[in-house]
């Protein structure tokens, strides 16, 4: 977990947050105020390619961030991967199977370095998710639920931004 703590936030992600356009703020608002609060809440954030999505996501990174708090960026893709401060793949992040059934687990346990960073996480960002097999949330719900020891994570789409 310590890796989470010592990557700095660069200062161009921070000035990210004064130049949000108005759906992005609208989103940022929303998901920051679910952070704060920590209600929790699962978000759908979606837009054509070259919309602002990452650079949404750098903003919330940074602010999290630089409040001390782990962030958890965890795209589908390799290449997304890198686009991302401290991206790694959902595969990597959660200890997905290729090839999941509706029965399957992540193979993490609940002593792990993985089960202790995600239970310490104050946001997840899930990138390019529509590439994802419907069975891999299925896979992470049941298992965070394990985790957690709760129903708290439900991977329900409670708020769809298009822009």
């Amino acid at each position: 977990m310590e890796e989470y703590f010592s990557f700095p936030v660069p200062e161009e992600d921070f000035a990210c947050i004064d130049t949000l356009n108005r759906d992005q703020r609208h989103a940022y608002n929303i998901i920051m105020d679910a952070v704060i609060s920590k209600t929790g809440g699962d978000f759908f954030v979606d837009g054509p390619g070259g919309t602002g999505k990452t650079f949404l996501y750098r903003a919330l990174f940074a602010i999290v961030k630089g409040s001390a708090e782990i962030v958890v960026q965890t795209p589908t893709s390799g290449i997304a991967a890198t686009l991302l401060r401290q991206g790694r793949t959902s595969h990597s992040t959660f200890q997905l199977l290729l090839q999941p059934d509706s029965n399957s687990t992540c193979s993490f346990t609940k002593l792990s370095k993985t089960a202790t960073l995600l239970k310490h996480s104050a946001i997840t960002i899930w990138d390019e998710a529509p590439m994802t097999h419907k069975y891999h949330f299925e896979v992470v719900d049941r298992s965070l639920k394990d985790l957690m020891e709760n129903d708290f994570f439900i991977w329900r789409k409670n708020y769809c931004l298009w822009w």
